[in-house]
């Protein structure tokens, strides 16, 4: 009988053990709150019973994508008397999810809400983010739950009801809210201080206009931003917002969209219209990549000329910024022995470019490139010279430049060096010139080499004709010293 009662424990505590084992593995899903969430119109879900006190109204967020809903005008008060925050996001008109972040302490305690209760006073060990409203009821739970982040409040549901269609519901005013904005292609200085925007209906009919002001530019004032747009550059935009009814129209105005332009107004979306490059969008980046290889050493490089050509003739020049690369302690002990390959890249930004093609030139660079600035999209360009290469070309150009630079100024230094330029040419060649003209080739002339000399032989007869002269009159002289003929005595 002990054996068997033995046996019978054994068994039962293998069922228990396999039981734990099952429920560790496979556990079971908790059990929904219980609330039913029905469609009321097209912007509203009602969601009431389960854990919920009551009935309450989830709003449809304006502009949201997927559609999101929140509670609105006031929180779901729970059973426990705790206030209870979900977002309800849509899959489709049938289903949804709801979800809200766990809680945190926001830094500083001047900004937690009074009776606000956060994770960590529950002890909860989960990362937390954004904050949870609460009224003191947490002590009414067993351990780190609450509502809204437990499995009850972070779930798939089921919409019931019939989503009513945009057909059915009227749009509020914000809705129906277009707004137009539009870049003037101008600097701020030249451009007019209204613009006039009218809206036409697919009949061509006129439904709305408006003279809006001109406003400030995007971009910043400050050189170091990734925004900076040069003052002298900053056009303005004009900027207004119509009531307009679901349908298709055209917009026009008395810049940028002079040819006007199409859109369509959907039912329940408000919409946003921009015409024209904002101030940003409006930049040409150039960009000057100097490469290096050979031994380590210290060099700088740039700044770079650059010459942008306007599709109207118009040049506009430039120059990059410098860059530097200082050896390492290891470059300096190892000189001579190893290369190395040096990579430093210049900028310069031009701004207020309209779209167009433009033609970008390094000097120094035999190849100019060819830009396309679109409408809504910063241009850039880049120019790999080699490092080495360059220099040796440009020696002479910049030793001019130094030479005679002229206040300061890049672009008269240039006119100023290549008049000089020309201008030692021009001497050169006169200098040239004249000393050919007072200079007389002799080896024509007294070349006894060549026997078919004429000028050798004609003055050879005569240096014969002296030289006998010379020897006849020596000879007279020494007879009449010899005979005392007084006539060539020296006395």
């Amino acid at each position: 009988m002990k054996q068997v009662c033995k046996r019978f424990g054994f068994g039962i505590a293998a069922v228990i053990s396999f039981l734990t084992t099952v429920s560790v593995l496979f556990p079971q899903q908790a059990a929904a709150a219980g609330e039913t969430f029905t469609w009321k119109d097209y912007n509203t879900i009602t969601v009431s019973g389960g854990d919920l006190k009551g009935s309450y109204q989830y709003k449809l967020i304006q502009g949201s994508s997927p559609h999101r809903f929140n509670a609105a005008p006031d929180l779901p008060e729970h059973k426990r008397g705790c206030d209870v925050g979900f977002t309800i996001t849509l899959n489709d008109d049938k289903s949804g999810r709801i979800s809200y972040p766990l809680p945190k302490i926001p830094e500083g305690d001047s900004a937690r809400p009074t009776g606000a209760v956060y994770c960590n006073d529950m002890k909860v060990k989960e990362v937390c983010t954004g904050v949870w409203p609460f009224r003191d009821c947490h002590n009414e739970w067993d351990g780190p739950r609450f509502p809204g982040v437990s499995e009850d409040y972070n779930r798939s549901i089921t919409i019931n009801g019939t989503r009513p269609g945009s057909n059915q519901q009227t749009e509020t005013e914000q809705q129906k809210e277009v707004t137009v904005m539009v870049n003037s292609p101008n600097p701020n200085s030249s451009s007019g201080q209204t613009i006039e925007l009218v809206i036409k209906d697919a009949s061509g009919k006129v439904v709305s206009t408006a003279e809006p002001v001109k406003e400030p530019a995007l971009g910043s004032d400050d050189p170091n931003s990734d925004r900076f747009v040069d003052p002298a550059y900053q056009p303005v935009y004009y900027l207004h917002t119509f009531k307009l009814e679901p349908g298709k129209y055209t917009v026009c105005g008395t810049i940028v969209i002079t040819d006007c332009r199409s859109f369509t107004k959907v039912k329940f979306e408000p919409l946003s219209l921009v015409y024209g490059d904002n101030s940003v969008d409006r930049r040409l980046t150039v960009e000057v990549i100097a490469t290096y290889i050979g031994g380590p050493q210290d060099m700088t490089v740039g700044p770079f000329e650059v010459n942008v050509q306007h599709p109207g003739g118009l040049i506009v020049t430039q120059e990059t910024d410098t860059q530097s690369h200082k050896m390492s302690n290891e470059e300096e002990q190892a000189q001579g022995g190893v290369t190395v390959e040096y990579e430093l890249a210049t900028r310069t930004v031009f701004n207020g470019l309209e779209p167009a093609t433009y033609e970008v030139c390094v000097v120094g660079v035999e190849e100019c490139q060819d830009v396309i600035k679109k409408a809504g999209e910063e241009a850039k360009v880049t120019f790999k010279i080699d490092w080495l290469k360059y220099s040796a070309d440009n020696t002479y150009e910049r030793d001019c430049r130094e030479k005679y630079n002229v206040m300061g100024v890049r672009a008269v230094t240039f006119l100023v060096c290549s008049a000089i330029d020309t201008g030692s040419y021009v001497v050169g060649v006169m200098d040239s010139v004249i000393g050919n003209l007072l200079t007389v080739d002799t080896t024509d002339l007294f070349n006894d080499s060549d026997t078919n000399n004429a000028y050798h032989t004609a003055w050879n007869s005569f240096r014969a004709f002296a030289l006998g002269l010379i020897v006849i009159a020596a000879l007279i002289m020494v007879v009449s010293q010899a005979a005392g003929i007084e006539i060539l005595d020296a006395y």
